[in-house]
């Protein structure tokens, strides 16, 4: 048991969560972003990514990154209606302020095409995302829809690109195009919880096995309040997958490796 601590440990040191969810948002939530950072510090993960529905999270992490020196938490926005939608200008305001995530979200999906095509604002989001080298994620948004900006995306040269999911598609050939497009696969361990249990683990190591390691991350999406802290929940999926007999090099690559390279 103790071997296995010390592995899981081991995993831990240098990890960064890239969906993370901190107080006060729309929902009603564990922890505030101070406490969030220090869970995440005291189990020296690398840093992790601040996500809210609400507000750009970026004067947030800035703080957190002078309050906890080494770790490197990472500002967002997501383009939901509290900022206006699908707004390039938020997009604009948001990467002068250092930010580095912009998250598509399933409630702003109708704005996404238009005739068929995608929308002018969306076609001007994706211009900024290239050039200001932003990582754009896709938060559950149809296949239909998620193959329709990664085709354009492909065209603008965006070479960072999340599509998430909190739920199993059957049809496996939908992972396979979205990463030949470019995306990495983001997996959630809150769909593995009693609160939630739409995935199992083994369901999530099969699919991560059929895209590959190289292409998928596995996040925590933690923050909620009958969940603990998100620093453990990065923990509790790293002792699943090795329960599961998933190889330490291989869960690196999901929870170090992978959101590395995203942020470079």
């Amino acid at each position: 048991m103790e071997s296995k601590n010390n592995q899981v440990q081991e995993i831990l040191k240098g990890s960064i969560d890239f969906n993370v969810q901190a107080y006060p948002d729309i929902e009603d939530l564990r922890m505030d972003p101070m406490e969030t950072g220090r869970y995440a510090y005291e189990s020296q993960m690398s840093g992790f990514v601040l996500k809210s529905s609400l507000y750009l999270t970026t004067p947030i992490t800035y703080i957190l990154n002078q309050m906890y020196p080494g770790l490197s938490t990472v500002g967002a926005v997501t383009l939901t209606r509290s900022v206006g939608g699908l707004n390039p200008e938020a997009v604009e305001s948001a990467a002068g302020l250092n930010t580095k995530v912009i998250w598509i979200p399933k409630s702003e999906e109708h704005e996404i095409l238009k005739n068929d095509s995608l929308s002018s604002e969306m076609q001007e989001i994706l211009k900024i995302v290239y050039a200001k080298n932003l990582i754009l994620a896709l938060d559950q948004l149809s296949p239909s829809n998620s193959i329709a900006i990664l085709e354009e995306a492909k065209k603008y040269g965006i070479l960072k690109i999340i599509s998430a999911f909190d739920h199993i598609i059957s049809d496996d050939n939908i992972y396979k195009t979205l990463s030949d497009l470019g995306a990495f696969i983001e997996f959630r361990f809150s769909s593995c919880m009693p609160s939630d249990q739409s995935i199992s683990i083994e369901a999530i190591i099969e699919k991560i096995k059929l895209i590959g390691y190289e292409r998928c991350i596995l996040t925590s999406n933690f923050g909620q309040w009958f969940n603990p802290s998100p620093a453990e929940g990065i923990r509790m999926a790293i002792s699943a997958l090795l329960e599961e007999g998933v190889p330490a090099v291989q869960i690196a690559k999901l929870v170090k490796l992978n959101p590395s390279d995203l942020l470079k």
